[in-house]
């Protein structure tokens, strides 16, 4: 076969590194495995969604098509379809953002088809991230092709050589190469949103390799009904939806720590990753551990968790923190009526069946969100005792990323910030405020400035039960001492945000 049917050795060379660095094995005939020492790649969003391109056509005529060829445009059938079908989808799907994969013309009519029924989603455009061109085999079908061409295509399409392509166009290789970056600005950019996917078919094909969702590469890819080449082919999907990946619970979810501080760490990849996974009108609890003076026991593996300078925070300004964090945050401030703060004494059995029994009456309606880093023993030790309580456990933690921060450093650098050395690595000159969200730095100021601020109230969970009646347990503690005008700011702005998103969903309604 010519050359022109296959990547230059120069670019076969540059993918096969660059996908040997996503857990991919490529060797020069094209043919791919995966490294059993490596993982696959993560989609660090709750919930993932494809809708492939609508009909047009090509597809109407059975025929291949390049990226802007005559007959790639939608045809009014494939705008109906998306029109009606999908008009409530991302409604009753909580879609909070719909990113459009490429700036192909079929791609992006179906974006503007969704977009005029689905107003109030915010769509994000991105143009690199594009699946198959058949450049140069345009208006053709598998039955027209010859010589060359019709090899290429065995080659490409039966061999799985993801080198071969069309004389005009690019490889399953360079495919494979645009998921891996499409999957990076996802996790970068819109981690723990539930997006829906505008693109082509090959590339929720190229993504469920990368995160490999079948035990080998290309299992289950049917080249009889490729290109839509079969008549009332039973599995059409052009102008569909596809579930790529689904984090998200049907129930209640918890969290739990100690949060002595509540830091960003606490607040963006255990919080806000749980919350997200929480459907909307379903709580997510906040438990905090060591709740009370009374509670003196010990935890395993770590004893620097039961000591005084360890826990300078009654349970009541942990609390505090957390909910002012959330109503300071314009991403999660709509949802503050969903979160509930509640003690959670772990190391003291009794107590804890206390509040289990409270608020928990049938456990397997409640997923427990963990943070489980790989050689964490408390942590391990921890999921172990949720699941024997008869909760459902689900690990949130990315191990590759580095942390935020961690509790001991926020502490450390706050005390003295010229002596103490942190466990991880900052940026220089970092303050503690850098390492908190608004919320918690206002309540820190606070008991700077008055010690008592939120004095202790609960000294056990008798304490807590009983003031139920008329606490709150999703309001914010009454504050002893004004904002400032930058934190009412932030309020102000927060709640607006939560306002209008709450607005256009009344409009809908």
């Amino acid at each position: 076969m010519d050359n022109k049917y296959f990547d230059s050795p120069k670019k076969m060379k540059k993918i096969a590194e660059k996908l040997r660095k996503r857990g991919i094995i490529a060797d020069f005939n094209g043919q791919i495995s995966y490294d059993k020492s490596q993982k696959g790649m993560e989609l660090r969003l709750p919930r993932v969604f494809l809708l492939r391109h609508s009909y047009t056509d090509a597809t109407e005529n059975h025929e291949f098509m390049s990226d802007d060829s005559e007959n790639s445009y939608l045809t009014p059938k494939g705008i109906d379809k998306i029109r009606k079908n999908l008009k409530d989808f991302c409604k009753e799907n909580d879609v909070d953002e719909v990113v459009v994969c490429s700036d192909i013309p079929r791609v992006l009519e179906t974006a503007k088809a969704l977009q005029d029924v689905n107003p109030d989603v915010p769509f994000v455009y991105y143009t690199k991230y594009k699946g198959i061109n058949n450049g140069g085999w345009e208006g053709q079908t598998k039955q027209t092709l010859t010589g060359d061409d019709f090899n290429a295509y065995i080659e490409r399409e039966e061999k799985h050589n993801i080198f071969a392509k069309s004389s005009k166009g690019e490889s399953w290789g360079q495919v494979l190469v645009n998921s891996a970056k499409l999957i990076n600005i996802l996790n970068k950019k819109h981690e723990n949103k539930k997006v829906l996917l505008v693109s082509q078919g090959s590339v929720l094909r190229g993504i469920d390799i990368l995160t490999r969702k079948n035990p080998e590469p290309w299992d289950g890819y049917d080249t009889k009904t490729l290109f839509n080449f079969a008549k009332n082919n039973p599995n059409d999907n052009y102008g569909t939806v596809s579930l790529v990946q689904d984090q998200v619970v049907e129930n209640d979810g918890m969290i739990h720590g100690r949060f002595q501080t509540f830091h960003k760490g606490h607040f963006e990849e255990h919080f806000k990753r749980a919350l997200s996974r929480v459907p909307r009108g379903h709580k997510l609890y906040v438990g905090i551990t060591k709740p009370f003076v009374t509670d003196n026991g010990t935890s395993v593996g770590d004893d620097h968790r039961d000591s005084a300078s360890s826990n300078p925070y009654t349970f009541e300004q942990r609390r505090e923190m957390i909910l002012q964090s959330v109503e300071m945050d314009p991403e999660v401030a709509d949802r503050a009526k969903d979160i509930i703060v509640i003690p959670w004494p772990f190391n003291n059995k009794e107590e804890l069946d206390k509040v289990i029994k409270a608020f928990f009456p049938d456990k397997s309606k409640v997923t427990q969100f963990m943070n489980i880093i790989p050689g964490d023993g408390w942590e391990e030790e921890k999921q172990k005792l949720m699941e024997q309580f008869g909760f459902k456990t689900v690990n949130l933690v990315n191990a590759t990323r580095p942390r935020l921060t961690c509790a001991t450093d926020v502490r450390g650098i706050k005390g003295n910030p010229k002596i103490y050395k942190p466990q991880l690595k900052y940026k220089k000159n970092i303050t503690w405020r850098d390492l908190v969200p608004k919320g918690t730095a206002y309540v820190i100021d606070r008991i700077d400035e008055n010690p008592n601020y939120i004095p202790q109230t609960y000294t056990c969970v008798d304490d807590f039960l009983q003031a139920l009646p008329t606490l709150n347990s999703h309001a914010i503690a009454s504050s002893t001492l004004a904002r400032t005008p930058e934190e009412q700011e932030n309020v102000d702005a927060a709640s607006s945000y939560a306002t209008v998103k709450e607005d256009k969903k009344k409009d809908l309604n």
